[in-house]
């Protein structure tokens, strides 16, 4: 499962350590500089459109109106509710929403790539990744969760690059990579068995046992 991040409540920030977000990071490492530039514009050009797009619903207003009498809910509270409900069209739609007002929004360029992973949309929150990598409070989830949709598209090569960059970092998983399902197609690289140590001597470091 991808990990996604979020302060704003504890059952979403359960998912991330917060030991590593504040590790320094190297975002451009671990991703072809070829795909960065691809599936980069393609993301701007879509996000470009969003931008456009929404300006004109914030003029003229969403058409989702609360019921007479209802206060309405701002995108990051709507945002926050979809992603705690698996809501990934709603949390996709909210995020948009807050990328129209502000184009340099990080973390709603996350959260968007990640609501359409989860929808199974990998081509097109491959490009929102690989922009959310390029923000330092993001880079590591982004390449652990392109490294997991590398993994489901049947590019290893590309996964296992991704994963060393991130674990070489320091990073740990909630559960591990070892538990991770969408890494079966690398189970049998003899890399990711290293890895899968390498994750745990991060691990055990941050706990302070060595």
């Amino acid at each position: 499962m991808p990990l996604i991040w979020g302060r704003e409540n504890k059952r979403l920030a359960s998912h991330v350590d917060s030991q590593t977000r504040k590790a320094p990071l190297r975002t451009g490492r671990g991703i072809p500089r070829w795909a960065r530039t691809l599936a980069g514009i393609a993301a701007l050009a879509s996000l470009l459109a969003a931008i456009v797009i929404g300006s004109g619903l914030l003029n003229r207003g969403t058409g989702n109106a609360p019921a007479k009498g209802e206060p309405s809910l701002p995108p990051d509270r709507r945002l926050a509710e979809a992603l705690l409900g698996a809501k990934w069209q709603e949390a996709e739609s909210a995020s948009r929403e807050l990328l129209a007002r502000d184009p340099f929004d990080a973390r709603a360029i996350f959260n968007l790539a990640y609501s359409l992973q989860r929808q199974g949309r990998l081509d097109e929150a491959t490009g929102y990744y690989l922009l959310s990598a390029d923000f330092r409070e993001f880079g590591i989830y982004s390449k652990y969760n392109l490294a997991c949709i590398h993994s489901v598209q049947e590019s290893p090569d590309e996964a296992i690059e991704l994963l060393r960059a991130v674990i070489e970092e320091g990073f740990v998983s909630t559960l591990g990579i070892a538990s991770e399902h969408d890494f079966d197609l690398l189970r049998a690289d003899p890399e990711f068995h290293r890895l899968v140590l390498l994750e745990e001597v991060n691990r055990d470091r941050k706990s302070g046992i060595r």
